[in-house]
């Protein structure tokens, strides 16, 4: 199953695709804000992220 998060660089967010890839979902997400530590957290454990543009939950 995949999960995607709309502001995964966040400290909760971050944590519940932390938690989510533990129990073996596909997961990715995207965020405005892509900064460290948090995108690298996210980027170590292969978890995709988007950059957040205008426009872009309409596609979902």
């Amino acid at each position: 199953m995949r999960i995607y998060i709309l502001g995964i660089c966040g400290t909760f967010m971050s944590g519940i695709a932390q938690l989510a890839k533990e129990k073996g979902y596909e997961v990715s997400g995207c965020d405005e804000n892509i900064y460290p530590p948090m995108n690298e957290i996210l980027e170590n454990l292969n978890i995709n992220i988007d950059k957040y543009q205008e426009n872009f939950y309409s596609k979902l």
